[in-house]
């Protein structure tokens, strides 16, 4: 293993592995909900492809691409998962310029926390887009049990890659007042209240999902999706 490849294994924004969570599956079935029949997707930031796997188990005629700033991860997914394409992203910044696609639906899941300047790495994302496509958003909670847990005992909480947090009320405000997206749905994925190995096919993990329901201010995870508006040509 070479130095780079080194640095690959142990990088904070890198989960090579492969247990599948509560979020990649909301996330994935936000995909099939808002892409037509046929459609293209494209997973930026795809990680080790979990969403994309269970996107082409759902979804077996999607067009799908990843993208990453990591071979590793390309690598990795691209073994799991049939794709049209891939594309390897500059590192520590988010730069879109290369993706010479056009999607249907694009996916930002656990990421937005990871760039400087969110705004732009969105409206980059919607340069992704066909006119009127959709973005699936992800994004950690910085207000969850664990986390007051981690505050209480640790006096921080705050995973060393992450540059930004939201809680409920300042996602809607990003989406809604900075952005000015037109949201289409606002979703969740689950209270950690027991191991965070817990199956997905028991009822302690249908716990959890449901208090997520109720509570949803507390969840892991913040879900959006998102419309890209239909550029009018104007005639001369």
């Amino acid at each position: 293993m070479n130095c780079n490849e080194e640095l690959e294994q142990t990088n904070i924004h890198v989960q090579y592995g492969l247990t599948t969570k509560i979020y990649h599956l909301k996330v994935a079935a936000l995909v099939d909900k808002y892409t037509k029949k046929g459609g293209n997707v494209l997973d930026i930031g795809a990680g080790a492809g979990n969403i994309l796997v269970n996107l082409h188990e759902l979804r077996p005629d999607l067009v799908l691409a990843s993208a990453d700033a990591y071979q590793g991860s390309l690598d990795v997914t691209k073994v799991r998962v049939p794709l049209s394409n891939q594309w390897l992203l500059p590192e520590g910044e988010m730069n879109l310029s290369g993706i010479g696609e056009k999607f249907d639906t694009c996916v930002l899941s656990h990421v937005l926390e990871h760039v400087w300047n969110p705004v732009d790495a969105v409206n980059q994302a919607f340069g992704c887009l066909k006119d009127g496509g959709r973005l699936v958003l992800a994004v950690p909670n910085p207000v969850n049990p664990v986390n007051f847990i981690r505050t209480a005992i640790q006096h921080y909480s705050v995973n060393a890659g992450h540059c930004f947090h939201w809680d409920r009320g300042h996602w809607v405000n990003f989406l809604e007042n900075i952005v000015k997206a037109n949201v289409l749905e606002y979703d969740h994925d689950e209270i950690f209240l027991f191991k965070r190995k817990t199956s997905h096919d028991s009822y302690l993990k249908k716990i959890e999902i449901a208090c997520s329901t109720i509570f949803p201010g507390l969840s892991f995870s913040h879900l959006a999706v998102i419309e890209r508006p239909i550029i009018e040509s104007k005639s001369i």
